[in-house]
């Protein structure tokens, strides 16, 4: 329970910014960092036609991730489908007739994988909808996940999916205030020139458009300068 009061504190302190950051990255760095036996962890995500990698930490848990998309099957794979946490405890020594043979053979083989630990998940990117996804965790160890060691991926799984609510809202208020911050400048700047030139509100506003168009400035930069000087640049 120490360990995982500590990811939490570590993951919540790296929760990137309100600008539109992906949050992934944070994820799996905890991860990497705090769960037992871990060597890479990737994230990869999903939709109605294909898997891709998200973030990884290594470029190990990148190709491993890739093995399972090119055969459409593996730990990361049907976590997703499944919706289900999958492990596979010893990568170099799986049956020919057991699931994930394929998979097994090349990342035990060609890339020094000995076990893995895959947790569905959701992220959330600021420009899309929710999309499924999984936590990898990937060792050159076998055996090296054990039941804690799972139940620290499952963890960390939720928690991310609490992250993605998290981030939406911050990013959301964020450009809220910031659209609010635009719209009283550019009130204040229309009535400053309605005042000044004795015109009316659409007529302020198109002197205000203009001049963004001239200067190839943005309009809430020119009602800023409005604002602040009392005039058009």
């Amino acid at each position: 329970m120490r360990l995982l009061k500590v990811a939490f504190e570590e993951l919540w302190a790296e929760t990137p910014p309100a600008d539109g950051t992906p949050y992934p990255q944070a994820v799996a760095e905890v991860a990497v960092r705090q769960i037992p036996g871990a060597r890479w962890v990737s994230i990869t995500r999903a939709s109605e036609d294909r898997f891709w990698t998200e973030v990884a930490t290594h470029e190990t848990a990148r190709r491993a991730d890739e093995v399972q998309y090119a055969f459409a099957s593996g730990p990361c794979v049907d976590a997703i489908r499944d919706d289900a946490t999958h492990r596979l405890a010893d990568v170099r020594h799986v049956d020919t007739a057991q699931q994930w043979a394929d998979f097994a053979q090349r990342a035990g083989t060609d890339l020094g994988v000995g076990s893995v630990a895959s947790c569905s998940m959701v992220v959330l990117s600021v420009e899309e909808d929710h999309a499924p996804a999984s936590l990898n965790v990937y060792s050159d160890q076998p055996k090296a996940f054990d039941d804690e060691a799972v139940l620290y991926v499952e963890t960390l799984a939720r928690y991310g999916e609490f992250l993605a609510l998290v981030t939406d809202d911050r990013y959301r208020i964020h450009h809220l205030r910031q659209a609010l911050a635009t719209n009283r400048e550019i009130g204040i700047a229309i009535g400053m020139l309605m005042a000044r030139h004795r015109v009316n509100r659409e007529q302020a506003f198109s002197l205000l458009r203009i001049a963004s168009q001239h200067s190839n400035r943005k309009l809430r930069d020119i009602a800023a300068h409005v604002a602040e000087t009392g005039g058009l640049p």
